[in-house]
């Protein structure tokens, strides 16, 4: 992926995806932060029950949550969901994510199939990973490999 053309005609789907976590918007705090530690996930994905992306609930939430002095075993991770969720089809171009990754501000985007379905979750370390491997298989220079942000 050393040119925007690269970018374009690499499919989302092609990114190694982080560990994911699905929970359902009203599960309690305790329950989504011990599936992610059991997971080793730095976030879990909020749905419906079609699996739908509805947000996504990270660990800057958990700290907010904390400083706040949230209930662990009342509150739902809906109430403290983060603001920078952001979603992608799988059969989008890589292009595509990178430009939604550099617009939202986010860390972390959830891939969809056709139908909307949760299907994957990339993270900004992943697709750096992705990057730089595609960058230097190609032997591409620093100079020429450029980030698909236009």
């Amino acid at each position: 992926m050393n040119t925007m053309n690269d970018a374009q005609t690499d499919s989302a789907g092609s990114l190694s995806l982080t560990k994911i976590v699905v929970v359902h918007p009203y599960t309690v705090i305790r329950a989504a932060i011990a599936m992610m530690r059991d997971q080793g996930a730095g976030c879990a994905v909020i749905t419906d029950r079609c699996l739908t992306p509805r947000g996504i609930f990270t660990e800057n939430a958990v700290v907010k949550l904390l400083i706040e002095g949230a209930s662990l075993d009342r509150q739902p991770v809906c109430e403290f969901q983060d603001s920078h969720f952001a979603c992608v089809k799988r059969s989008q171009p890589i292009g595509d994510v990178w430009r939604t990754v550099w617009s939202e501000g986010t860390k972390y985007v959830c891939f969809t199939d056709d139908d909307g379905k949760l299907v994957g979750l990339a993270d900004q370390r992943g697709l750096l990973a992705h990057y730089a491997q595609s960058c230097f298989t190609n032997r591409s220079s620093i100079a020429t490999c450029r980030f698909p942000t236009s």
